[in-house]
């Protein structure tokens, strides 16, 4: 009898990196404050408590226990408070290696696009058991790291997204309409009051629909698309005056001046950073 020999090739994942937080918001008055939440690391995002929804790209997704959002570097996310109850979940973060077919979940999607996932309660149970062990990474060798992140991978993956079509938020037509014309034109001179007369509504009347559907004022939602448009465009070594008219800023010294006071250091400091 001839000898049967198999062989399949495949090639090793690049190294990554890994940062896990486990955070658990009590009360607080502010709650409408948040921080800026651009980053150009991947993101899984696992609710275990809270009142609260979650925003990426144009689209809001209801949020309860078992929930999953995975968003991928820059795109467009934040967490919508709807009352100040606690707020306990798990924040994920993978740094980007674009070359990583384990990391397809993040890469291989559109912006705003299968970000949602919910698991059963079995599900997030086992989830939040890896998540443990990964916070305790200093006792953890790179195989464990690695052995946890992927189990955490599968759980996630066997689980389709529901489709953006299934979800209804009631936010109102004409916040829909604004918020697809804002990720449209943000690189051109809108304006709240522009945006406004678009949709047939005043400039009261739509301050207000943005801060009760997504607890941000149009003006400030704007900015930090740009921004995170911005940052995307400096990542991939577009100079700075590039970057700040196709963003929609007014001039090269407007966009430095925006991008200094929100993230704390000037486009070329960031630029240098990120090589």
């Amino acid at each position: 009898m001839s000898a049967i020999k198999k062989e399949v090739k495949f090639s090793a994942a690049p190294d990554f990196e890994l940062w896990v937080e486990y955070i658990n918001l009590p009360y607080c008055p502010k709650r409408d404050v948040f921080p800026l939440h651009i980053h150009n690391t991947m993101e899984i995002y696992v609710n275990l408590s809270g009142n609260v929804s979650f925003m990426v790209e144009n689209h809001t997704y209801p949020i309860s226990k078992g929930s999953v959002i995975i968003t991928k570097p820059f795109e467009y996310h934040h967490c919508i408070h709807h009352d100040y109850s606690l707020h306990e979940h798990y924040c994920l973060r993978v740094s980007n290696c674009e070359d990583n077919e384990l990391l397809s979940l993040f890469l291989h999607r559109k912006k705003g696009e299968k970000n949602h996932i919910e698991l059963t309660d079995e599900q997030t149970i086992s989830l939040k058991k890896h998540l443990d062990i990964l916070l305790n990474i200093e006792n953890c060798s790179s195989l464990d790291k690695y052995y946890h992140f992927i189990r955490i991978l599968q759980i996630i993956q066997n689980n389709t997204a529901t489709p953006e079509s299934d979800y209804s938020d009631n936010m109102p037509p004409n916040l829909r309409k604004v918020l697809n014309i804002i990720s449209e034109q943000f690189a051109s001179h809108i304006t709240v009051a522009s945006l406004a007369a678009d949709v047939f509504v005043s400039v009261g009347t739509l301050e207000r629909q943005f801060k009760k559907y997504l607890n941000i004022s149009p003006t400030e939602y704007i900015k930090r698309k740009r921004l995170s448009e911005a940052m995307h465009l400096l990542n991939k070594g577009v100079s700075v005056s590039q970057v700040a008219y196709q963003c929609g800023f007014p001039d090269a010294s407007n966009f430095i001046k925006v991008f200094k006071k929100n993230l704390g250091q000037t486009p070329y400091q960031y630029m240098k950073i990120m090589k």
